[in-house]
């Protein structure tokens, strides 16, 4: 195994937030075609890392010599895309997810540092909103599902008066027909 492959995969096995950076920057250093649009030719996977160790593309060699997931190889690729558009954002320590999930929520994606708070600061309201609405929704839900069993309780109480009705009829008539047969026999 390669130095860069070592180098790599203690960086993949450290599991800090902020590793991912110091994987991409080496990446950026030692492979960087890997960063470029599209599929890297045949000719730059054969001549590097890559095809040194016996792998014919960056997706085999994220899986038989790294051990890795090639969808975090694509969403760690997507974030660092960001941070080379946005510098400031390597400074903030973020993972990959957090900035792939902001660049999801957001229109424009927030050019420095205080365009980025301000966002942040005004997502963390929208959802505490969203939370409160929510709440303010099962609370009402909760309301009208207790009214509509007070009105079913009641309509229970309904029934069940005529059932009991019902039964005073039945051992009435039950009565009465006895009755009725004895008169008829004298």
């Amino acid at each position: 195994m390669s130095e860069l492959s070592n180098d790599l995969k203690s960086i993949l096995g450290a599991e800090s937030g902020s590793e991912w950076l110091t994987f991409m920057d080496r990446i950026a250093c030692d492979l960087p075609f890997l960063l470029h649009r599209g599929r890297p030719t045949s000719s730059a996977v054969a001549g590097s890392e890559i095809g040194a160790a016996g792998c014919k593309s960056w997706s085999e060699y994220i899986e038989k010599e790294l051990l890795w997931n090639v969808n975090t190889w694509r969403a760690w690729q997507r974030a660092y895309s960001k941070v080379l558009e946005f510098p400031y954002l390597r400074d903030l320590e973020l993972t990959a997810s957090a900035i792939n999930a902001l660049n999801a929520k957001c229109d424009v994606f927030p050019a420095d540092l205080d365009a980025h708070s301000a966002l942040t600061s005004s997502l963390a309201v929208k959802a505490s909103d969203d939370a409160a609405n929510t709440l303010k929704g099962l609370k009402q839900r909760i309301a009208e599902l207790e009214q509509a069993q007070k009105e079913k309780d009641i309509e229970f109480e309904v029934l069940g008066n005529r059932f009991a009705s019902l039964q005073i009829r039945v051992r009435d008539f039950k009565r009465l027909n006895w009755f009725s047969r004895i008169f008829a026999k004298l």
